[in-house]
């Protein structure tokens, strides 16, 4: 009797950095993709994926350490604060907001956060975007840094 042969071990896509995952399922090994190579365009940016999924602690480790980019974006043009606010996740947009967040920026069928999270009925995070926006628009009007304009004016 012959011995059955194993499987190679195999790898997601070069470049990505993730490895694919099996799963024994008794007598055969079924290929598990990572999230990746699954079609979820978002997955592939880990601050996204983070945000979607509300994972906080994530997106602050991402972002405290430079390993991902505020502003970054998907294939349909989306950045995290837009996913997050489009779920209503206000502690994750409270993060993105302190970490400099674009709360403009246009996805590619022209929409903002603000938008979205209006759609979704999320009161709080259409709250905090509108006022941190006006914060920002008024620190730029005085020539001051947002940090700055707290410290003077205690503008909170």
């Amino acid at each position: 009797m012959t011995k059955p042969i194993s499987p190679p071990k195999v790898q997601a896509p070069e470049g990505n950095g993730e490895k694919a995952q099996e799963e024994d399922s008794g007598d055969c090994k079924e290929f598990v993709p990572p999230p990746s190579v699954t079609g979820s365009h978002q997955m592939r940016i880990p601050l996204i994926g983070a945000a979607v999924e509300g994972k906080l602690d994530v997106v602050e480790r991402l972002l405290t350490n430079q390993q991902a980019k505020v502003d970054e974006k998907d294939f349909d043009r989306r950045t995290a604060l837009m996913h997050a606010t489009a779920r209503g996740r206000l502690d994750v947009v409270e993060v993105l907001v302190r970490h400099g967040a674009k709360i403009t920026a246009k996805d590619q069928l022209g929409e903002t956060a603000i938008m979205k999270a209006s759609r979704g009925g999320h009161v709080e995070c259409i709250r905090l975007l509108l006022d941190t926006q006006l914060k920002r628009q008024r620190a730029a009007s005085t020539g001051l840094t947002l940090a700055e304009m707290e410290e003077i004016h205690n503008f909170t």
